[in-house]
């Protein structure tokens, strides 16, 4: 597993951890589904930027443009990762 996957895992593990939140700040359930909305828009802008990213970088010769690409589509994921966790105060 990729460094981006476990990003990825952990934005999901934090995702599903802030709907389950049993301290004070639990959501209720209109909350809820503002943040379960602006999550699937998240996922549309997240696949926007990668694509923007893989275009951008593709393009270029050499072998630090593939580790930049990587670099680059790993931070978008954990960005949202670190705001979800934010939300939980970590």
């Amino acid at each position: 597993m990729g460094i981006t996957e476990l990003w990825d895992h952990e934005l999901n593990r934090l995702y599903l951890a802030v709907l389950a939140d049993k301290a004070d700040r639990k959501l209720n359930a209109k909350e809820k589904l503002i943040l379960v909305d602006a999550q699937r828009k998240w996922i549309r802008f997240r696949d926007a930027q990668i694509k923007a990213i893989g275009t951008h970088y593709g393009k270029r010769d050499g072998t630090i443009w593939r580790i930049t690409t990587a670099r680059q589509v790993m931070d978008v994921t954990k960005q949202q990762a670190l705001r979800l966790g934010s939300m939980l105060g970590f």
